[in-house]
């Protein structure tokens, strides 16, 4: 590609225009460029991408990685079920663009009840995890989450087969996914292609070791809508962080003065006087019922069973 990609409208017509294969069943992770190394790019500086496209170390799998694995399936029909869409795996992708190699696949194709198709992320989090998302069907979504979802929708294929919206579909601890819905925005993909390449270009063919950076997140990558803090921001940020911290102590006490009236109130059913009234309503261990043993003790007739 000799083309210079310049601006966004450069970035549009070059994924509009790149042919692409889709699902070939081999192994190349360590030899393209995907939709987690631009993450680490922005975040770290690449030092991860680095060790595994220009070292060729490979990623070990660790619990969380496996845990997701697992539960990838659970959460796509899980979802599925609750919204009512239909849902298919996606195949990988594979394109070349300036030099660079890249490969993408997305966790699902959804179809949508009108027919529309969506390409779906499947997360499965802590539940500790949850701060980081915002409102469940906003775009608010983890960091590292965004810039993943928006490779997806910044592929020759999304452009090329009108897959502009991808959903997010995350677990936090188990519980039923939440669903938080992303548009492709190509202010982030042009920001995604220039550094992926630039590193590509710079790090993994020469194999020179990027400098590690304190980590920043930049989730947004627009780097053209940033304003830098004021005094007035400083202050309000450092009377919010006391703020917070201010929360999370009185949350805690308030627990511990829960708990000392529940010691207090024991067996009875509260403790109260004119200025106040503590209640506790005791828990009752479950009972259950072994309906199996009792058919087969009544020794009914097949057909009244």
């Amino acid at each position: 590609m000799t083309t210079e990609i310049n601006t966004v409208q450069d970035f549009e017509k070059l994924m509009l225009g790149t042919p692409y294969t889709m699902g070939e069943d081999i192994e190349d992770r360590l030899e393209r460029m995907g939709s987690t190394h631009g993450h680490d790019i922005e975040a770290t500086g690449g030092v991860e991408t680095y060790d595994k496209l220009a070292l060729k170390r490979i990623t070990i799998v660790n619990d969380a990685m496996r845990r997701g694995q697992y539960l990838e399936p659970v959460n796509a029909e899980w979802a599925a079920e609750a919204h009512g869409w239909e849902y298919e795996p996606a195949a990988t992708i594979r394109w070349e663009t300036a030099g660079v190699p890249f490969r993408d696949t997305p966790d699902f194709i959804i179809t949508l009840k009108d027919g529309r198709q969506v390409m779906q992320e499947c997360k499965s989090h802590n539940s500790w995890m949850r701060e980081q998302y915002g409102e469940e069907f906003t775009s608010d979504v983890y960091e590292r989450t965004f810039v993943q979802t928006q490779f997806h929708l910044n592929t020759p294929y999304a452009f090329q087969n009108g897959l502009d919206e991808c959903r997010v579909t995350a677990m936090f601890g188990g519980d039923k996914p939440e669903t938080f819905i992303l548009k492709r925005d190509p202010v982030v993909g042009f920001n995604l292609f220039k550094s992926m390449t630039s590193f590509w270009r710079d790090h993994v063919i020469p194999r020179v070791p990027p400098t590690p950076k304190d980590y920043d997140p930049y989730p947004r990558m627009k780097d053209d809508s940033m304003i830098e803090a004021t005094e007035a921001h400083l202050e309000k940020h450092t009377r919010r962080e006391e703020v917070v911290g201010l929360v999370k102590a009185l949350t805690a006490e308030k627990k511990e003065l829960d708990e000392f009236f529940k010691i207090a109130i024991g067996e009875n059913c509260g403790i109260h006087n004119d200025a106040m009234r503590y209640t506790f309503k005791h828990t009752k261990d479950k009972v259950k019922v072994d309906y199996e043993r009792l058919v087969v003790e009544a020794n009914l007739a097949p057909e009244l069973i």
